[in-house]
């Protein structure tokens, strides 16, 4: 009988396990011989070419002696019509697609992307670093002006002297007729007379003001370097402070602008997805009747330790042990750019549950300006489905295991009305402004009828 099994099992295998917005690659092999297979691409049940999988991959030799098995194929730009088109990839004389060899993607001509880029780009995009020397604080950063505008920036409203540079090499994307970017540099005096300060983008008026940075001035905890490093993926104290403060300033906005009241006054507010306290820091600070919980269980115990809060570890997947109907508000920062569809169901499901009807949530995602910034722009918006998971992130692998648990996952604004639709009503998706690079989801438990 397992003779049987093994001389009727197909003995043509492979996988598609890449692919751009044109190119598709992965290998096959047939299992009873050594001969290149050919492997043919059809656009809606029609054959659009072929290509052998006969390439080198030093990752393949468990899969071919010589690691010669592996293809990479560019779909001909005919088929770039915009229209939602289904691809498949077989194995000559198969009859199923490779694994992950069928999906659907909405092809564009390169002008559509470029639009694209021009719309993200129509108010302006900026990004900022920096530290504190001694009695200055030091910045370095990039903009992209809007044409014919005067890009300056501005430190609580005053114009500040720079250095300034044409280039900004974080900037990936081809740029469109008539926008240029440039890397500026300066040292900025502080006053002690203040509390924080805020970096805005434009002469007159900020371009947009929720792309505006904020920083810190008065005392805060800081968690050691380990710790911010698996919650921000940098060491730096200086952008810990900037990142976590900037997000607690534009939260408070968004909810003044949806709510007609600061966060904190929104009843108990959840940090879901807490790590280090990059942004609970400055929740709590703002009298916010604060709860916290993270995966990462050593960084709970600090938060639990230096902030004013209630701090509890959890399961990667729900439920938790709060209560139907709790928080008046939730923030989940950089959580649902890293989980798989199956784990985002799972736990917009548990959000919806232990929110107040009426509660507002702010969900960040990696969207179109986080693709644009690294010129992934084409692969992102031709998925058709809107969901895109473009492979592990090990960034948390001490907390993880090395599992495949924490991914890299992009959402279109298609995708987040479909399918978080069917548990909140959003009310905005804010392009780019958590960090000038994840957009950030306002969403709103229904009131109960």
């Amino acid at each position: 009988m397992e003779f049987l099994r093994k001389l009727l099992r197909n003995p043509l295998v492979g996988v598609v396990d890449a692919r751009s917005a044109r190119t598709i690659s992965g290998w096959a092999r047939d299992r009873r011989n050594d001969a290149p297979v050919t492997i043919d691409f059809y656009v809606d049940g029609k054959i659009a070419g072929s290509t052998l999988a006969d390439r080198y991959r030093a990752d393949l030799v468990s899969e071919s002696p010589d690691g010669r098995c592996a293809f990479e194929y560019t779909i001909p730009p005919e088929y770039f019509d915009g229209t939602q088109q289904t691809i498949e990839v077989r194995a000559r004389g198969a009859t199923r697609p490779l694994t992950s060899g069928r999906f659907a993607v909405r092809l564009h001509p390169p002008r559509h992307y470029e639009d694209l880029t021009r719309e993200i780009l129509r108010r302006g995009l900026w990004a900022m670093a920096g530290g504190i020397e001694k009695t200055a604080l030091h910045i370095v950063g990039w903009t992209i002006s809007p044409p014919g505008s005067d890009g300056r920036i501005t430190v609580n409203g005053e114009p500040v002297a720079l250095d300034i540079r044409k280039g900004a090499s974080d900037w990936k994307s081809p740029l469109p007729t008539g926008f240029a970017s440039f890397a500026f540099e300066g040292d900025i005096p502080l006053d002690p007379r203040l509390t924080d300060m805020r970096f805005s983008f434009g002469a007159e008026q900020p371009f947009q003001a929720l792309l505006d940075y904020h920083y810190p001035l008065f005392e805060v905890a800081m968690p050691e370097p380990e710790r911010r490093l698996r919650v921000a993926g940098h060491e730096s104290e200086f952008l810990f402070n900037l990142e976590g403060y900037s997000v607690a300033k534009k939260l408070d906005a968004l909810s003044q602008r949806f709510a007609d009241r600061p966060l904190g006054s929104l009843g108990p507010v959840l940090d879901w997805g807490c790590g280090g306290g990059r942004t609970s820091r400055f929740l709590a600070h703002s009298g916010a009747d604060l709860y916290g919980v993270d995966i990462d269980a050593d960084n709970v115990r600090w938060c639990a330790e230096h902030i004013k809060g209630r701090f509890t570890a959890i399961a990667p997947e729900p439920p938790t042990a709060f209560a139907d109907d709790f928080f008046g508000a939730v923030c989940g920062i950089s959580v649902f750019t890293h989980l798989d569809r199956h784990y985002e169901a799972l736990w917009l499901a548990e959000l919806q549950r232990i929110a107040k009807p009426g509660a507002l949530l702010f969900l960040s995602v990696l969207g179109n300006v986080a693709a644009a910034r690294g010129n992934l722009l084409e692969e992102i918006a031709s998925d058709a489905d809107g969901f895109i998971d473009v492979g592990r992130n090990p960034g948390i692998d001490a907390v993880t295991q090395g599992s495949a648990y924490y991914r890299n996952v992009f959402h279109q604004p298609g995708y987040i009305k479909r399918a978080w639709g069917r548990h909140f009503e959003i009310l905005s998706i804010e392009q780019g402004i958590v960090g000038n690079y994840q957009d950030l989801v306002v969403a709103r438990k229904p009131p109960r009828p």
